[in-house]
């Protein structure tokens, strides 16, 4: 019998049952951490929590408690908020733009946004003209 219960309670989502936000949530822990340069155990140590337990909210297996996240944005140096920033107006997550960037493009993004306006600039006129370059090079292979 009391088997029996078990299967009703994994049956029946309760409300401490992840989300979709929750889902969110622990992928852009996972890509604020990447961006950092911190492996799990570095930022598992730093919130006081088993490695194991951040791979669980990264993944959205487990959710993540309101200290617990304050506690990592603080960590990983960014507002609260911006873990929210997905969240539509019912607050269902909705996949964010950079969620398909590659590690080193997320990188570049956030060197990028650490320069001065003058280094920005400076940065985006060499990739225009990398990109011109490589343009060159491709139209010419074709006539080849």
């Amino acid at each position: 019998m009391a088997a029996g219960r078990k299967n009703q309670r994994t049956e029946v989502a309760g409300p401490r049952t992840p989300t979709l936000m929750d889902a969110r949530i622990g992928v852009l822990i996972r890509e604020r951490r990447l961006a950092l340069e911190l492996r799990q155990e570095d930022l598992a140590g730093q919130l006081k929590i088993t490695q194991h337990q951040l791979q669980k909210y990264e993944t959205g297996a487990n959710r993540i408690a309101a200290s617990r996240l304050i506690e990592c944005a603080r960590v990983l140096e960014v507002p609260v908020a911006w873990f929210y920033q997905s969240a539509d107006a019912d607050g269902a997550a909705v996949p964010a733009a950079h969620s398909t960037l590659s590690v080193d493009e997320r990188d570049l993004v956030e060197r990028y946004r650490k320069l001065s306006t003058e280094k920005k600039s400076q940065l985006i006129g060499i990739s225009k003209l990398l990109q011109n370059g490589e343009a060159k090079a491709e139209r010419k292979s074709r006539r080849t």
